[in-house]
C-alpha cells in the first residue's frame, strides 16, 4: 500500500499494529523513510498522528550525510532516532547503517514500565497536594458543587484555597490513590466514554481508584490510571474555565495532560506535643532534653518538660519543618538515609530534606508525618508506647506506630 501512494491505508496498518503491540505492554514505535512521514520532504502518511505523541519514530533520511543537517534541526522533539547514512565505516567495518539517538530508551522502558518491567513512575512524596493545570495552575480540580456523592464529577473550577480542591495523594503498592481531603473519596477512571468522577470507597481501592503518577522533564506530573496505562487524566478541550470536565484520553504529552501539583501543610505553624497513637500516654521526646546535635528521638510518658515540645513551621514550598523547642535544632533523618529503621535525631537547621516533612491528616483526628527525603513515615518501633521507645522512619502502613 506503501508503494501504490495510498496514504491512508498505510497509515491505518502502521496505527493497527501499533496499538496492538502496545496493549500488550511493549514500548512501541514506527521505523520509515523521511519521503514517506516527513511533511519536510513530501511525507504522505499522515506520522504527526504517531509520531511525537503517543508513539516513538525512527526516521531514515540520508539528505548528506550529516547527523546536523538543516531540515533536520526539528528532529529532537519530533522523533526518537535519526538515521542520517548507510555508508558509514567504523573500524574498518561496513558499510553501515547509522543513527543518532535522542532519548535514553532503556531509562524510559524501565521508568514507565515498558517490556515487562514493573513502572517506577514519579518518587513523589505521601501527602496534601492541590493539583492545577499546566496550562494555567490557578484552576484545580474540584469537586461538583462540593459534593460528597459516589459519582459526583470531577472538574477544573478557579483556586479557592477550599478543602475541596485538596487531595490526599498517597503511595498503594506500585500505584497512589487520591482522596478528596473534603468528601474522602476516591479519583476514580471508571466513569462513562473515560470520564473521571470520584467514588466512596471504605475497603480497599478498586484498580480504577489507582494511579501511576509520573514525573515530567518541566516540573509538572501525568497521571495514568492502572486500569490503563496508554490513558492520561486530561483537561477537555484544554480549556482552563471552571467546569471544564476531566476525563482520559490518549497520551499525547500535551498541557492538557499535565499537571501542578501543590504541597499543602494543614498542621497549622505552631507549638505542639507530638501523642502516638500507639498508646497516647507516651509523647515525642529528646532524649536526656539533650541540646546536642544527634540527641534522640524517642518516646517519654508525658510531661511537662521542655524537651517534649516541638514547633512545627511551614516550608516555602508546602512541606513543613519540626524543631525542638527547647534545643532550636531540627527533626532530623540521621545521615540523611531513605532505609526503614533509619534513627531519628535533631540536628542544626540545614534545609536538607533528611529535615522536611509532609503532614498527612488521618480520618480519625491524628496526623502521619511522612520524609520527604525518603517517602518513609515517623514511625515508633515496633508500635510500642513506653519509656525510652526509638522512633525511626519505615514503610507507610497505616499503623497506630505512624500516627
Amino acid at each position: 500500500s506503501a508503494n501504490s501512494g495510498n496514504g491512508n491505508t498505510a497509515y491505518s496498518i502502521c496505527r493497527t499494529f501499533l496499538d496492538k503491540v502496545a496493549a500488550a505492554g511493549y514500548l512501541v514505535g514506527l521505523y520509515s523513510y523521511a519521503g514517506w512521514i516527513d511533511p519536510n520532504y513530501g511525507g504522505w502518511v499522515s506520522a504527526p498522528n504517531i509520531c511525537g505523541g503517543k508513539y516513538e519514530c525512527w526516521i531514515a533520511n540520508y539528505y548528506n550525510g550529516s547527523p546536523t543537517n538543516a531540515k533536520s534541526t526539528n528532529y529532537p522533539s519530533t522523533y526518537g532516532m535519526y538515521q542520517y547514512t548507510s555508508t558509514n565505516y567504523v573500524g574498518g567495518v561496513g558499510p553501515l547503517d547509522t543513527n543518532v539517538c535522542y532519548k535514553d530508551y532503556p531509562t524510559i522502558v524501565k521508568t514507565y514500565g515498558f517490556n515487562g518491567y514493573s513502572a517506577s513512575g514519579a518518587s513523589l512524596v505521601d501527602g496534601v497536594y492541590t493539583i492545577g493545570s499546566s496550562l494555567n495552575s490557578a484552576y484545580k480540580l474540584d469537586i461538583y458543587g462540593n459534593l460528597k456523592d459516589s459519582g459526583a464529577n470531577v472538574h477544573l473550577w478557579e483556586q479557592t484555597y477550599g478543602d475541596c480542591q485538596r487531595f490526599v495523594i498517597r503511595k498503594y503498592g506500585d500505584y497512589y490513590t487520591i482522596r478528596n481531603y473534603y468528601t474522602v473519596a476516591y479519583l476514580d477512571s471508571g466513569g462513562e466514554n473515560g470520564n473521571v468522577y470520584q467514588y466512596q470507597n471504605s475497603g480497599e481501592p478498586n484498580d480504577w481508584q489507582q494511579w501511576k503518577i509520573w514525573s515530567n522533564s518541566d516540573g509538572t506530573y501525568s497521571l495514568s490510571p492502572k486500569i490503563d496505562a496508554t490513558k492520561r487524566l486530561d483537561l477537555d478541550n484544554a480549556s482552563t474555565t471552571n467546569g471544564a470536565n476531566i476525563k482520559l484520553w490518549e497520551n499525547n504529552g500535551g498541557g492538557a495532560q499535565k499537571w501542578v501539583l501543590t504541597a499543602q501543610n494543614l498542621l497549622l505553624d505552631g507549638i505542639y506535643k507530638f501523642a502516638s497513637a500507639a498508646d497516647t500516654n507516651y509523647v515525642l521526646d529528646v532524649y536526656g532534653g539533650s541540646t546536642e546535635n544527634g540527641g534522640n528521638i524517642h518516646l517519654w510518658e508525658r510531661a511537662t518538660s521542655g524537651s517534649c515540645y516541638f514547633v512545627v513551621q511551614t516550608s516555602a514550598d508546602g512541606y513543613c519543618y519540626i524543631r525542638a523547642q527547647h534545643s532550636n535544632k531540627y527533626l532530623d533523618v540521621a545521615g540523611g538515609l531513605t532505609d526503614s529503621g533509619t534513627n531519628v535525631q535533631q540536628y542544626d537547621g540545614n534545609g536538607t530534606l533528611a529535615q522536611k516533612w509532609s503532614a498527612i491528616p488521618n480520618g480519625d483526628g491524628s496526623f502521619s508525618f511522612v520524609s520527604c527525603g525518603s517517602g518513609k513515615y515517623l514511625d515508633v518501633k515496633d508500635g510500642i508506647g513506653a519509656n525510652e521507645q526509638n522512633v525511626q522512619i519505615w514503610d507507610g502502613n497505616g499503623s497506630a506506630a505512624q500516627k
